[in-house]
């Protein structure tokens, strides 16, 4: 949890020392809610906006993840260290919880190393903050520092491409990607979605290796959920794997497989303090889990 309150500490302070883009701009939080809802007109493009992204969506966004990635890492082998790669990472969003889990040694795996994917460049300073967090936060105990764990690539056409051989040999056993499908048919439509889809199965989940985990996380709409479904399908003409579908309880958009009960933020994280930026409170993601 401290890891968290830091960064929504460190983000804070950051928004506020960041002007608005023009004169107006007044409420960082309608335009990320109108961006959520299909603005095309606005992207996220504005550096005051990522800070405001990061108080508003990571604590409900990371602990959504969180739940989804705890409740599956026994299909994990417990002596294999996690590699995890996480497609439109965002603010590190699919980790904080689980870094911290394995810094105190709640987990039995260690993270041998993570690579996000996210490719605007507006993020740099969200990354390279949070990174500089996670570097003071020990490892196992020591004073390793997290930046020889944590890298950062700019697009999934960089990462795959330019990383080939890297994946080919040495290939992750976690792909995450929350929120992305849906980014990516808002911005640059439903077939570059696609697209991306055929190279995330073909160059990457391809190459895993038995008793490795695969979550998509991402709105609860079938605008967006019947993309999860094209890639699960694809998954299975190549892999044998076991899918599970699932969305949060508290969701009343639609019915997205299993029903699960999204357990509430803990109250010790303390959001209240950001209420200005109208924070989610409830988990509200539909997910599909692979277990390959």
């Amino acid at each position: 949890m401290r890891i968290l309150q830091k960064i929504l500490e460190w983000a804070d302070s950051q928004f506020r020392e960041q002007k608005f883009p023009n004169k107006d701009c007044t409420a960082c939080a309608d335009c990320l809610e109108s961006m959520h809802n299909g603005r095309k007109d606005l992207k996220y493009d504005c550096i005051k906006g990522t800070f405001a992204y990061v108080c508003k969506y990571l604590p409900v966004h990371a602990w959504e993840r969180y739940t989804i990635l705890k409740e599956n890492m026994s299909i994990l082998d417990p002596s294999e260290p996690i590699k995890m790669s996480s497609i439109g990472c965002g603010p590190y969003t699919d980790v904080i919880f689980l870094f911290e889990d394995i810094v105190c040694g709640r987990l039995p795996h260690s993270l041998q190393w993570y690579r996000g994917i996210d490719s605007s460049q507006c993020w740099d300073k969200v990354h390279n903050g949070i990174r500089k967090i996670l570097e003071e936060v020990s490892y196992h105990g020591s004073s390793a520092p997290w930046k020889r764990v944590i890298k950062h690539t700019l697009s999934v056409e960089t990462y795959v491409e330019g990383h080939k051989k890297y994946i080919d040999q040495n290939p992750p056993n976690v792909l995450v990607s929350g929120y992305f499908l849906s980014a990516v048919h808002e911005v640059e439509g439903k077939e570059k979605a696609q697209e991306i889809i055929k190279l995330l199965v073909e160059r990457i989940v391809s190459m895993m290796p038995e008793k490795s985990l695969v979550v998509l996380s991402d709105v609860n709409s079938n605008r967006y959920t019947c993309l999860m479904d094209e890639f699960s399908d694809a998954v299975q003409k190549r892999r044998r794997c076991i899918v599970r579908k699932s969305h949060f309880r508290k969701n009343g958009l639609q019915k997205y497989g299993e029903e699960i009960e999204g357990p509430p933020l803990p109250s010790e994280l303390g959001i209240e303090k950001y209420r200005g930026y109208h924070p989610l409170k409830h988990c509200r993601s539909a997910n599909v889990v692979i277990a390959l």
